[in-house]
């Protein structure tokens, strides 16, 4: 129906952020981060509670598990460019990820969401295993970037 739809309209608006998500933030902030201690998967998590809190709120009266199934998955797959890819995201600007990256959000969080809202919360929840293997990798490229 057209309500598990629109939250997947609503991701896909949000989703290149996820892939350049230390990347609003400029070098300063990316060295302070650097600097704290602070374990890397924790500052993961809390940049991608920067995505996925509004991802919910505004797909809350639409369909919240079909919204967070996507949101889940477009933070997986914009993991690696997040953190690999120099190129920075202009502010205000909802375009600018890597277009190979892009495809791969929409589809893959696409299955996800419609996975979702017509199978039930069991993709939602192979959709939280994905984004939990995410914050594993992506603490392993945040630990090699800085030993870099």
């Amino acid at each position: 129906s057209l309500l598990d739809a629109l939250p997947i309209f609503v991701g896909i608006a949000m989703s290149t952020v996820a892939q350049r998500m230390l990347r609003l933030d400029e070098g300063r902030a990316l060295l302070r981060y650097r600097l704290l201690p602070i374990a890397g998967w924790k500052l993961l998590v809390t940049q991608d509670m920067t995505f996925l809190i509004p991802l919910a709120v505004m797909v809350s009266l639409l369909n919240l598990r079909t919204g967070v199934a996507f949101g889940l998955v477009a933070i997986a797959v914009g993991r690696y460019p997040s953190l690999r890819q120099r190129a920075n995201q202009r502010r205000w600007r909802f375009v600018g990820g890597d277009p190979r990256f892009g495809v791969a959000q929409v589809l893959l969080g696409g299955f996800a969401g419609i996975g979702a809202a017509r199978t039930g919360l069991w993709v939602l929840a192979v959709a939280f295993a994905i984004y939990l293997v995410s914050i594993l990798w992506g603490e392993m490229l945040w630990k090699r970037s800085l030993a870099a």
